[in-house]
């Protein structure tokens, strides 16, 4: 019997790949989306799954009842959607507060459903790197240590970090205290990179392509960097593989230099990039992640770097 999924989420960049992705692997799914327009934008490009996708409006994803509907009837939920962060200066209303009861809204809906047998959250690498350190390497036993308090002192650096931390801490403090009928799997991916499923809206891209088109003047400090493709398997990896219960996964397999992109431009784009041009030096992050886990784990191959940036550059010059 085809199993029925709840996807939150389902519009955004990491999201709609998602939902691609488990309606490729033969699943039947429930699609959060923010509105009735998200919607009718995501139905032509998902006509050929009509049959396996339903979508469901949920406005504000802290609101007790709004999954009611859509969580009717499912055995798993991967929870992608992320709270909209307003341009508010009040750290722990703006920030933190949504974060942490966004988590806790789906898991408290969850918990109502006996069927579901695995959630998997999206969380971040920002939930284990110390922003605090000047250089550092992680892997998945590490934890962000932002205090509210610190993020309310340097909310500019800080919000968003330690809310993506304290929402996946409240997950596991969930998971603990509630002891529910389900496991829980985290995703933490890195910096996001790659192409968009549906071009449309260039903005989850638009660093590469003011890097591309010259618009960045200098060489900016390097990243370490996943493609959206391979984020989106790890969800679909994760949730089906026994393995992975409880468990927190790292995807973070490439560092972007710029200086290596740079030569990399000019040596596949010379007659059209404008990118500023590398001094032939390497300049590494200075936050490095190990992903061995999801690999070992969950048998993921990570797609190259050149790949990721010859595609995305491929659908910015087609657009």
């Amino acid at each position: 019997m085809t199993q029925t999924l709840l996807i939150t989420g389902g519009s955004g960049y990491i999201g709609s790949w998602v939902l691609k992705y488990f309606l490729d692997a033969g699943y039947k799914v429930h699609a959060t989306v923010r509105s009735q327009e998200k919607a009718d934008e995501l139905k032509p490009h998902f006509e050929a799954y009509s049959k396996n996708l339903e979508f469901f409006i949920v406005e504000d994803i802290t609101k007790d009842g709004v999954y009611n509907d859509a969580i009717k009837g499912v055995s798993g939920v991967i929870h992608v959607a992320s709270p909209v962060f307003p341009d508010g200066k009040d750290v722990e209303k703006d920030f933190i507060l949504p974060a942490v009861n966004g988590t806790l809204n789906i898991l408290n809906h969850a918990l109502k459903v006996p069927e579901i047998k695995r959630v998997v959250i999206t969380s971040s690498a920002a939930a284990i790197k110390n922003p605090l350190a000047p250089s550092g390497y992680y892997t998945e036993k590490n934890w962000n240590p932002t205090t509210v308090e610190q993020a309310k002192e340097n909310p500019q650096s800080l919000a968003y970090v330690a809310s993506k931390a304290l929402a996946e801490k409240a997950a596991w403090q969930f998971l603990e205290e509630k002891k529910p009928h389900f496991d829980i799997v985290s995703i933490n991916p890195s910096y996001v990179f790659g192409p968009l499923l549906f071009p449309t809206r260039l903005t989850s891209l638009s660093f590469l392509v003011n890097f591309f088109t010259g618009k960045t003047e200098k060489i900016p400090e390097s990243l370490t960097i996943v493609d959206v493709r391979d984020v989106a398997k790890v969800h679909l990896l994760a949730y089906e593989n026994p393995k992975a219960s409880n468990q927190r996964y790292l995807t973070s397999p490439h560092s972007l230099d710029y200086k290596e992109l740079s030569e990399f431009l000019y040596k596949e784009y010379a007659d059209k990039t404008k990118a500023p041009k590398s001094d032939g030096t390497r300049n590494p992050p200075a936050h490095a992640y190990d992903s061995s886990k999801s690999i070992a784990e969950l048998g993921i191959t990570y797609i190259d770097k050149e790949t990721m940036w010859r595609d995305s550059i491929d659908q910015f010059l087609a657009t």
